[in-house]
């Protein structure tokens, strides 16, 4: 996508929304525009999408850009041929149905392209005892790059962010804990970060995103987020994270044609 008047590379985010049938994408769209203001209101989904629709919104001086993708199995080509305009993969997995078939097409593909990815298990107000089993499932499924980037807290109604917090309560899992995985695993990208941090040194924030980015970009760390869209838990976190740490086109890995 070519940058709009004013706008640099790097203020723009493209991201392909991917997900099986009933995983939530739409609403999840429309709830990143309405938290944006680019929407007075939140509407009502009937139905599947068939095409795929481009939206965008405007947070911090920055354009996100939007691709929402169907998510039918007969209509995974129309959501596999977006791909190389985005930067960007967010999978969408519904938390009652889990790994669907397409979920494991569009992680693959997307991985195959070299976009950077993220998995955000939506509607977790429809399962919140089940989350923990969840993120052990995606993980085994998925592989070890996986990392939480925020937890369900306040019984689901709220999110906690892990990457920039270190300390907090979770519904479940430890803040500090999952911390320290992501920070880790960023940090492990970069030799000279991963000594100051083995040396006791401190990573400041801006460093530790820089990280975040290529570690994602490399497929070394791919983020999990939690969103229950239609009451928009979690949505401000997840713009916040797309907006801070996803990669844009001055940063991002060049696509690779799909196998």
């Amino acid at each position: 996508m070519s940058a709009p008047l004013g706008f640099r590379p790097e203020d723009i985010r493209n991201i392909a929304v991917l997900g099986h049938t009933g995983a939530g994408k739409t609403t999840l769209c429309e709830a990143i525009l309405h938290r944006c203001g680019a929407v007075t209101r939140m509407g009502t989904v009937d139905g599947a999408s068939t095409s795929s629709t481009l939206m965008f919104a405007m947070r911090d001086g920055r354009e996100v850009n939007l691709i929402d993708t169907p998510g039918s199995l007969e209509l995974i080509g129309q959501a596999l041929a977006v791909l190389p305009a985005a930067d960007t993969a967010v999978i969408v997995v519904n938390a009652a149905s889990g790994i669907e078939l397409g979920t494991r097409r569009l992680f693959v593909a997307a991985g195959e392209m070299a976009l950077a990815r993220m998995i955000v298990v939506n509607k977790i107000d429809a399962n919140r005892a089940g989350l923990p089993a969840l993120v052990s499932e995606l993980k085994n499924a998925f592989g070890p790059e996986l990392h939480c980037i925020n937890l369900p807290t306040a019984s689901g109604s709220d999110v906690i962010d892990c990457f920039d917090a270190d300390a907090g309560s979770a519904d479940f899992g430890s803040v500090a804990e999952v911390h320290r995985e992501i920070l880790e695993s960023s940090v492990e990208v970069d030799d000279a970060e991963l000594e100051r941090y083995l040396e006791g040194g401190a990573i400041d924030l801006p460093r530790l995103r820089r990280c975040l980015v290529e570690a994602m970009n490399r497929g070394h760390v791919v983020p999990i987020l939690f969103t229950a869209a239609p009451s928009e838990v979690g949505i401000d976190d997840l713009v916040h994270i797309l907006v801070e740490e996803a990669p844009s086109p001055a940063n991002a890995r060049p696509r690779r044609p799909r196998k």
